[in-house]
């Protein structure tokens, strides 16, 4: 059977992982999907023409929002009537991507299903957390996801600690002689491969991330969990349902100077709790494992082929 969900073979985002790694691993185990026209977004999908012609009913693996497409892609795909009585199911991979995807597209909720995005379970070294000397916090998401605000709590922690930042922010472009330098406990990491990434996870405390963005998933949670990390992020989107609301949670604010304020605290707590040592992972890790295995999540898609 070929790939039923076409995908950007030169983009390596989370959507591009999933499907790569759903080629190889889920697919095999595929015999019922080519009765359906399978699509993904972001993705490369068929507009309403396409699908009016192709004849068949839709199998749509839903990444996003409706609302984070761009109107183009709403007008032709998502917002098109064709389009939405030829679904049969709309997957996606959360309970609160579900619920938000029934209301803003006005479907019922039987036609959509919850299969969760998944990880590869990463290492977790509790020595990693023993006596503790300098406190290394990543940031392993995209910088437009709330990056800046991340950066300007920096001046408000005096605890020591290393931040590094692994994403596609190329601080060159950002500042220039005349504005405040860049705090030189930052380490900027530009286009780095995964597993280099994921060895950075593995030897790191704490997960910086103050989201401004609605979540369907979040691998880097899910991941950073995995590997142990005391994660600090905000109640929104799917990000309390993926994290189990282990960690620090903290309520979103859609202002930035009070999310900035509300966050610089919530990591000022992270970063203490790791010195003084009062952070024990070990049920937040073997959770996320067993609920995001890639072992986990190809037995629910196999379910899933069975019953179509």
């Amino acid at each position: 059977m070929e790939m039923p969900f076409v995908y950007a073979k030169d983009v390596y985002g989370g959507t591009e992982y999933m499907a790569r790694t759903w080629e190889k691993l889920v697919l095999p185990h595929m015999v019922n999907m080519d009765k359906y026209l399978c699509m993904l977004a972001p993705g490369i999908t068929l507009d309403s023409n396409g699908v009016e012609k192709d004849g068949r009913e839709v199998i749509f693996w839903l990444h996003n929002t409706k609302s984070q497409f761009n109107p183009d892609y709403i007008e032709k795909v998502l917002g098109h009537q064709s389009v939405l009585d030829k679904i049969a199911y709309i997957i996606v991979p959360s309970m609160w991507h579900k619920l938000w995807t029934a209301e803003e597209m006005n479907l019922p909720l039987d036609k959509i299903k919850v299969i969760p995005n998944a990880i590869f379970p990463l290492t977790y070294r509790p020595d990693k957390f023993d006596r503790v000397k300098q406190v290394k916090i990543v940031h392993t998401s995209s910088a437009y996801r709330g990056l800046p605000i991340l950066m300007n709590s920096l001046k408000h922690i005096d605890f020591d600690f290393r931040l590094e930042v692994y994403n596609d922010y190329n601080p060159d472009l950002h500042y220039t002689d005349d504005q405040d330098t860049i705090d030189k406990r930052v380490r900027f990491y530009w286009k780095t491969p995964k597993r280099t990434v994921m060895e950075a996870v593995e030897n790191s405390h704490i997960l910086a991330y103050p989201s401004i963005y609605l979540e369907t998933f979040c691998l880097s949670l899910a991941e950073n969990q995995s590997a142990g990390n005391l994660c600090v992020y905000p109640d929104l989107g799917a990000l309390p349902e993926v994290g189990d609301s282990r960690g620090i949670v903290y309520e979103f604010q859609d202002d930035v100077a009070k999310h900035e304020k509300i966050f610089t605290e919530a990591l000022n707590l992270a970063i203490e709790k790791i010195y003084k040592g009062e952070w024990n992972p070990e049920e937040q890790v073997s959770s996320i494992n067993e609920r995001y295995s890639w072992e986990k999540i190809t037995q629910e898609w196999i379910d899933f082929d069975k019953g179509i």
